[in-house]
C-alpha cells in the first residue's frame, strides 16, 4: 500500500480532490484520455488538463509554462503521461518531468513491478530521483566531462522513510541496494543513512550490492519485497523488473516529497505507435490508482486497481491490443465492482 500524504480518507471527503493532468508527448495523451474517463466515476475528483512536453516546447519555447507550474504546486496531485526528449536536446531544453520533480520538491520515486497474478514478481522499488547521477551537474574536463554523483543524508533518510512505510503494509522487509564496496563514501553514506532510518522505524532490512541485486532479481524475483536504491540503479533495475512483470506498459510509478505527489507510467513516449490506437494504458491507469491511494481515496483506488488486474489476468499474451479495447474491458469491470459495492447486502 502506498503511504498516504493525507491523515485519513475522511479528510478528503470534505472537499473535492484536485488533480492536474498533463498528457505530454507521443502516446502520453492517448493513455491519459482513457484513464481520465475512468476517474470520472469518482465524483470527489476535480481534474484540470494542461499542456507540457516537447510539443509544448516547440510551440511556446518551454516544456511547462509558468502558469502550469503554479497550478501544479496548488493541486492535490499531478498525473503525467510521458515526454519525448529531442536528440540532441537544445541548450535551453528542460525535461518536463525533471522540472516538475524539482519544482514540487519530490525525492522518492516508487515503481511497482508486478506480473498480472503476482506469482512471478511483486516488488516495489523506491529510488532517489534528484541525486546520484541524476543531479544533472556536469562539467567539462580535459578530453571529456565529469558528472557529479551526489548523495546526502537528508534525501536518503526521506527515501528510506517512504520505503519503510510501504514495507510496513507488505511483508515488512526493505533491501538497501548500493555499491558501497566501490563508492565507499557516497554509497557508504547512502547505506548507513538508510539503515539508520529503517532501524528507527523498526523495519527489518537486508542489503545487496547493485550488480548482485540485478542477478538475483532475474533468477528469483520473489526474493525481494521492497527495494531502495539511488537514482540510476533504480532506473535500471526497475526496467529489469518490468521485463519480468510483462513489459514497461504494465509498470506504474508515483513520486513523493514535500509537494503534491506525481503519478506517471515508467514507459516512454513510443513515437513508433503514437496515433495508431495501440498504446497500452494499463500503466497510466495503475499510476492513477497509486496517486489516489496517496491522497486517501483508497476505496476507489482499490476498485480501479482490481479492475485493471482482472483485465490483465485474462489478457492473451502476444495478442495485439488496442487502447480502446483495454479501456472498454477495464471500464466494464470497474462499473461492475462499483455497482456491487453500492448494492446493500
Amino acid at each position: 500500500m502506498i503511504p498516504s500524504v493525507v491523515p485519513t480518507e475522511s479528510d478528503t471527503l470534505i472537499r473535492p480532490v484536485r488533480l492536474l493532468a498533463l498528457g505530454g508527448d507521443g502516446v502520453g495523451p492517448e493513455v491519459m484520455e482513457p484513464t481520465l474517463r475512468l476517474l470520472q466515476r469518482e465524483s470527489a475528483l476535480c481534474i484540470d488538463e494542461a499542456f507540457a512536453g516537447h510539443d509544448a516546447f516547440r510551440q511556446t519555447g518551454t516544456t511547462i509554462d509558468a502558469s502550469t507550474l503554479t497550478q501544479a504546486r496548488t493541486v492535490d496531485g499531478v498525473l503525467f503521461g510521458c515526454s519525448a526528449t529531442p536528440s540532441p536536446p537544445p541548450a535551453d531544453y528542460q525535461s518536463p518531468i525533471l522540472l516538475l520533480r524539482r519544482e514540487l520538491g519530490l525525492v522518492a520515486n516508487i515503481r511497482a513491478c508486478r506480473d498480472p497474478s503476482g506469482d512471478v514478481i511483486d516488488v516495489v522499488m523506491v529510488r532517489d530521483c534528484i541525486e546520484g547521477l541524476y543531479s544533472e551537474v556536469e562539467r567539462p574536463i580535459d578530453n571529456g566531462y565529469l558528472a557529479e554523483y551526489r548523495v546526502t543524508r537528508d534525501v536518503t533518510t526521506r527515501i528510506a522513510a517512504v520505503a519503510a512505510d510501504i514495507a510496513r503494509n507488505r511483508h515488512g522487509i526493505v533491501t538497501v541496494v548500493h555499491k558501497a564496496n566501490v563508492l565507499r563514501h557516497a554509497d557508504g553514506l547512502f547505506r548507513s543513512a538508510a539503515i539508520a532510518e529503517l532501524d528507527r522505524k523498526g523495519i527489518r532490512h537486508d542489503e545487496a550490492l547493485a550488480d548482485a541485486a540485478g542477478y538475483h532479481l532475474v533468477l528469483k524475483p520473489r526474493r525481494y519485497d521492497v527495494m531502495m536504491m539511488t537514482s540510476h540503479v533504480g532506473d535500471i533495475l526497475s526496467d529489469v523488473g518490468a521485463a519480468i512483470a510483462g513489459g514497461l506498459g504494465l509498470v506504474p510509478s508515483l513520486t513523493l516529497g514535500s509537494g503534491p505527489p506525481l503519478a506517471e507510467p515508467i514507459h516512454g513516449s513510443a513515437p513508433d505507435i503514437s496515433g495508431t490506437g495501440l498504446a497500452d494504458p494499463v500503466a497510466m491507469m495503475l499510476s492513477a490508482a497509486m496517486l489516489l491511494d496517496s491522497l486517501g481515496r483508497r476505496v476507489f483506488a482499490k476498485h480501479l486497481r482490481e479492475a485493471v488486474r482482472g483485465h490483465l489476468q485474462e489478457r492473451t499474451r502476444g495478442k495485439p491490443l488496442r487502447t480502446l479495447t483495454v479501456y472498454d474491458d477495464v471500464a466494464r469491470r470497474l462499473d461492475a465492482s462499483l455497482e456491487m459495492a453500492s448494492t446493500p447486502s
